[in-house]
């Protein structure tokens, strides 16, 4: 695909004035550095697809092992920079989540104390 385009700009390049061929060369290399992270998530997916199975990213909880932690660092190598800035928002709405659960969770047990203080009282 580059290399048929790079044989057409060279027949045309003749015919274009200088700033035409300057934008054409832009344009192709905007169009290559698009190329190649397309090709670069495929891969991704593909050996993600592969290895068949789902690895927290920079999962290190207290029962990690080492070859655990080894594969998430690969993992994190092999992923682009907006992959990995996914990751880290999709992780901090979880802990956020839990963090919601775990408020509302201490507003009923201190309501369930109160309610246990009030009629206590009244006995």
């Amino acid at each position: 695909l580059i290399k048929e385009f790079d044989r057409i700009l060279k027949d045309e390049e003749s015919k274009n004035p200088p700033e035409v061929n300057k934008q054409l060369n832009d344009r192709k290399q905007y169009m290559i550095k698009e190329l190649n992270s397309y090709v670069t998530l495929r891969k991704t997916y593909q050996s993600s697809l592969g290895n068949n199975k789902r690895v927290e990213l920079f999962d290190m909880g207290a029962t990690s092992s080492e070859p655990a932690a080894d594969d998430n660092i690969q993992m994190a190598s092999a992923m682009t920079n907006q992959q990995l800035i996914d990751s880290g928002r999709n992780q901090m709405d979880q802990t956020d989540e839990a963090i919601a659960r775990s408020k509302m969770v201490v507003a009923q047990t201190v309501e369930v104390g109160s309610q246990t203080a009030t009629t206590l009282t009244q006995q």
